[in-house]
């Protein structure tokens, strides 16, 4: 780590060594639901060798992560499981999650019963919302925020 670590670096730095947490290891954890989440284990004052034998647990260490995710966010009501910051109508939502289904602009409108003008108001209204560069991007933002999912 010496060739990342900075002087910007020293408070921290000084907090893991004032704590003896001078050793550990963060597994990045992708779910299902396109959730990322992080998983960390900390050993104070670890004995020689313990960086080889954490490495032979790193699965074990992902798996734990894994399990932990799932028993916290099960506790989480819906408005907790979605971004806050990002508002979509329903109608949005709904244009949105046919057209991640594959649906046209053309078929959007069709399963919506409005005009294609209408539908793609819709979708771009969305992209616009999410800061994305064309509906993919806006199809993938939406998957990652939570909003493909039916308003309960």
């Amino acid at each position: 780590m010496q060739h990342v670590l900075r002087s910007r670096h020293d408070p921290v730095i000084s907090y893991l060594l004032d704590t003896r947490m001078t050793c550990g290891v963060t597994v990045p954890i992708r779910l299902a639901g396109g959730d990322l989440a992080t998983f960390t284990a900390i050993r104070a004052d670890p004995e020689t060798g313990f960086e080889a034998e954490a490495r032979q647990f790193i699965a074990e260490i992902g798996d734990l992560g894994h399990l932990l995710h799932d028993s916290v966010y099960a506790g989480f009501d819906s408005s907790i499981r979605t971004c806050q910051y990002v508002h979509l109508t329903s109608r949005e939502r709904q244009c949105l999650r046919l057209a991640a289904a594959g649906l046209t602009a053309k078929q959007v409108a069709r399963e919506i019963g409005r005009a294609v003008p209408t539908a793609t108001l819709h979708l771009n209204a969305a992209t616009r919302k999410l800061g994305a560069r064309n509906r993919f991007h806006a199809i993938a933002l939406a998957a990652h925020y939570r909003r493909l999912e039916p308003e309960h």
